[in-house]
């Protein structure tokens, strides 16, 4: 799964995701990056073993989990049958009365599921396009190359 307003993830970059997913025998695996700048980013929060806990996002984390420079990508590579069971247990449970699609690894956390984390370094691929002004950096970005 990916969001469609992430135009810059390289297919090297999915090829590598799927390959890591099957080699690592995985249930999910979710694609993060790191950030020098996360501010706005949901960070992934690991436990003492480095394993997937959550996904907090930038207005929910406390002043430790906002320090953390692993940042969701959203992009996320599951096998099909999990996914399939997962997806009708998310609920729309919360003020903008949303469907997060951040709440499947969680749910495949709580069922005991194998989730994996692969970490890129290059955080442009990741610039999500929401506003015009985001666009033009995102031009400006491919116009550089």
């Amino acid at each position: 799964m990916a969001y469609g307003d992430t135009p810059g993830v390289k297919s090297e970059t999915f090829k590598k995701l799927i390959s890591y997913h099957n080699d690592q025998k995985n249930i999910f695996t979710l694609l993060a990056f790191q950030s020098k700048t996360p501010f706005g980013y949901g960070r992934i929060i690991v436990d003492e073993n480095n394993e997937f806990t959550a996904i907090r996002e930038q207005k929910d984390c406390s002043e430790e989990e906002a320090k953390i420079q692993i940042c969701n990508s959203g992009i996320l590579c599951a096998n099909f049958f999990e996914l399939n069971a997962i997806l009708p247990l998310i609920e729309n449970n919360n003020s903008a009365k949303e469907y997060y699609l951040t709440d499947i690894p969680i749910y495949a956390k709580k069922m005991g599921l194998k989730i994996g984390l692969m970490v890129e370094q290059e955080e442009t691929q990741f610039l999500g396009i929401n506003t015009q002004e985001q666009l033009r950096e995102m031009e400006d970005l491919y116009n550089s190359h």
